[in-house]
């Protein structure tokens, strides 16, 4: 009987920490997380900036930049969920797909979140399914610049000052 109700007591501990996990509030606590889970080499020692956040009911999503002027930039976009104003709980990382040079984007939240970070990037023109065309200006935007397009599109591109799609 000893057994059965320590068996049950740890049974009840395992269950109540399951989805425990740490509270951050600071974005220095999200930049310390983000550090853990990006995938690169020399995590540790290598620049790690906020990119920005979309933020979607009690659903968030945070992006970091990795490198700096001298190296080579690495996006990651991180989920967390919000219970209660002003904290974050980690969910889960996404792996970005790179669409031209500091261009990034993740599917996420039955959409797509676009982080541009490139200066010659002067717009971003999606095509909707339907066919319909939306075109965002980033002229006097502050980079990095982000946007969420709710739904798939059929096309997006990155187009410099003159209107030619970027490399």
């Amino acid at each position: 009987m000893r057994r059965l109700m320590i068996g049950v007591l740890l049974l009840t501990l395992l269950l109540a920490c399951t989805g425990c996990s740490e509270t951050m509030r600071t974005t220095q606590d999200l930049v310390d997380k983000a550090r853990e889970e990006i995938p690169i080499a020399d995590a540790q020692t290598t620049d790690l900036a906020y990119g920005g956040v979309q933020t979607m009911g009690e659903r968030s999503l945070h992006w970091f930049i990795s490198g700096n002027a001298y190296q080579a930039h690495y996006y990651l976009p991180m989920e967390c969920e919000s219970p209660q104003e002003g904290t974050y709980r980690f969910v889960r990382t996404y792996k970005p797909v790179t669409c031209a040079k500091d261009i990034a984007l993740a599917r996420w939240n039955e959409g797509y979140s676009f982080l541009v970070n490139n200066p010659d990037c002067a717009a971003l023109r999606l095509t909707g399914q339907d066919g319909e065309m939306t075109e965002i200006s980033l002229q006097g935007q502050e980079l990095p610049f982000l946007y969420f397009y709710e739904g798939t599109p059929a096309q997006y591109l990155f187009l410099d000052g003159q209107g030619q799609e970027l490399p």
